[in-house]
């Protein structure tokens, strides 16, 4: 069949059987044509053309068909392809966009959570020696509160001291000036009242925390005892002059411990009043550190959540790139093998047409 289309062809360019060198090239192109698929059909449809009669003019009426065909297939993938790369020019330029955007708002993120971390420990870290501040204010509170308490006993106790003192020394005065009526110079008295004084000093005179008080209960004991041996006013005046400079020196010894209590409450005073305020103080600070901390911590949190989806939407917008790209590189090369293809078609098309008119 082969040999029966080129030779029928052959014979309609050549006419006659005369062979010249034109001939002989358009032989050469029948054969080139021959060689590809496309041009072996074209042949064949000529061949049957040829073989049942039909004009020459139809046959090549035909071929101009199937050119402008082929030629509009093209003209069609040409305007397919153009929307193709408009599309995936957008398409790409959208993605890269994205992806840009996605990674430089990464890029903030992590910046913002480089600054902000290292604060947020800074502030833990003085949260941390500000409660530390707190607890050991708190003790110091509670050591000047008790100490406080063991000074204000000891306070009641020196004043009980005083009190007991003062009252056993006015019990004896008063015994002593009940025991005489008159004058001393008319020496009415009763021997007895300086008995009872001496016994009742000698019996207080062990009950005292200060042993220089107990001695001089004592001494004033003895005195009084040796005063009815005497029996004289001189005697009982001497003791009247000891027990009153003695209640004078314990009123002293009370105004002394007075003025040494009083200032010793100023001083826990403004040291307490110095502790509670900085204790107030960093209550205050601890709040505010926590609520900053806390403030830092969501935002941190949220910066960290944002930045993982920025860092997903870039893994996932370039995936859909690549995808696209290799999308668009392989429309542009089956467009390429489709436009080779064509164009060898219509060449084949436009030198068979060459051939036959």
């Amino acid at each position: 069949m082969r040999f029966t289309a080129v030779f029928c062809i052959a014979l309609c360019i050549a006419g006659a059987f005369a062979v010249t060198a034109e001939d002989a090239a358009d032989f050469a192109k029948l054969e080139k044509i021959y060689q590809s698929n496309f041009g072996k059909t074209i042949l064949d449809t000529i061949h049957l053309q040829l073989a049942s009669g039909d004009p020459m003019d139809d046959l090549i009426e035909l071929l101009r068909e199937i050119y402008n065909f082929v030629q509009n297939e093209q003209n069609e993938d040409d305007s397919y392809i153009k929307e193709i790369r408009g599309q995936c020019d957008n398409e790409i330029g959208r993605l890269r966009a994205e992806i840009t955007a996605a990674d430089d708002r990464v890029n903030e993120l992590q910046a913002e959570l480089d600054e902000k971390i290292p604060i947020r420990a800074e502030k833990t870290d003085l949260l941390h020696e500000k409660q530390h501040l707190l607890a050991e204010t708190g003790d110091r509170i509670v050591e000047l509160d008790e100490d406080k308490a063991e000074h204000d006993a000891d306070w009641a106790a020196e004043q009980q001291e005083h009190d007991r003192a003062t009252y056993v020394i006015e019990r004896a005065k008063e015994v002593i000036e009940n025991g005489f009526s008159g004058s001393f110079l008319q020496k009415n008295f009763k021997p007895q009242t300086l008995v009872q004084v001496s016994e009742h000093l000698k019996a207080n005179s062990k009950n005292f925390k200060r042993k220089s008080w107990n001695h001089v209960f004592k001494l004033l004991s003895q005195i009084a005892a040796s005063a009815p041996v005497q029996a004289d006013a001189g005697a009982v005046t001497r003791i009247l002059n000891l027990i009153d400079a003695l209640l004078e020196r314990i009123a002293e010894s009370r105004e002394i411990e007075r003025r040494e209590y009083e200032a010793w409450v100023a001083e826990y005073t403004a040291a307490r009043e110095a502790q509670v305020n900085l204790y107030h103080e960093t209550e205050s600070q601890i709040e505010n550190l926590e609520n900053e901390i806390s403030a830092l911590t969501k935002r941190i949190n949220n910066a960290t959540s944002e930045r993982d989806e920025q860092r997903e939407r870039s893994r996932q917008k370039n995936i859909e790139l690549t995808g696209r790209i290799k999308f668009c590189d392989d429309e542009a090369e089956a467009y390429s093998d489709r436009r080779a293809d064509r164009t060898d078609r219509l060449n084949t098309v436009s030198e068979t047409i060459g051939l036959v008119e």
